[in-house]
């Protein structure tokens, strides 16, 4: 009867370390690990801070301009779409530092979708893949859109 206390006792004890290292080996409790998808409002917030950043807005975009126009409620779970339209003081996408660009206040409309939080996809004018920087393949008008390697500036541009 010993041994086979023994045995209980020490199947006891090792669940119990177990357990204690498992609690141990969990991250910190933030309240983002809650598995708690965003709400509609906390992705558009998202959404809405992903398009003051990208380089478009930043090199030139009118803050006051901004606002939000449609928003889409997608198939899956915690995912919309967002619409938004603003304006910059410059043709072109992306920062154009260093390039030639007309100046002339250019409507822009974006579109960002956020799946559980994240943004998944965020296209402006139909045109400009604002998460790769580039422009939608097939699409080539040749304007200042492309990061380019050679730069002109007014100085270098004969009449």
């Amino acid at each position: 009867m010993k041994r086979g206390s023994l045995i209980i006792s020490l199947a006891l004890a090792a669940i119990a370390l177990l357990g204690i290292w498992g609690c141990k080996s969990l991250p910190p409790d933030d309240g983002e690990n809650q598995g708690i998808a965003p709400s509609e409002e906390e992705s558009q917030e998202i959404a809405i801070e992903y398009l003051l950043n990208c380089p478009t807005f930043k090199f030139d975009g009118i803050e006051d301009s901004v606002r939000l126009v449609a928003t889409n409620t997608l198939r899956g779970p915690n995912s919309w779409e967002f619409i938004y339209k603003f304006e910059c003081l410059h043709a072109g996408y992306g920062n154009r530092s260093g390039q030639y660009v007309a100046e002339v206040i250019t409507p822009h409309t974006a579109r960002i979708i956020v799946v559980r939080g994240e943004v998944t996809s965020a296209i402006m004018d139909e045109k400009w893949d604002m998460m790769k920087q580039m422009m939608l393949s097939g699409d080539t008008d040749g304007s200042p859109h492309e990061p380019q390697e050679t730069v002109k500036t007014l100085g270098d541009i004969s009449s």
